[in-house]
């Protein structure tokens, strides 16, 4: 029986046979630093009060808008 060493990137659960691939994984993914805004519709057309769409603010400092499926 062979036992087998695996790294995982702790971010998006990616498992490789090589750290460094491991930790490069994990420093590519950009970290959300804040909310910026959320537009939300009345509870009468959205009763689950979830957002039709939210503003966020990444490390790096880019601001992507994310639009409710």
């Amino acid at each position: 029986m062979k036992e087998l060493k695996m790294y995982q990137c702790e971010v998006c659960g990616t498992q490789f046979a090589d750290k460094k691939k491991a930790e490069e994984c994990e420093h590519k993914h950009r970290k959300v630093i804040k909310m910026i805004s959320a537009k939300y519709r009345p509870y009468t057309s959205a009763k689950d009060g979830i957002p039709d769409n939210i503003i966020v603010e990444f490390d790096d400092g880019k601001k992507i808008r994310y639009v409710r499926g």
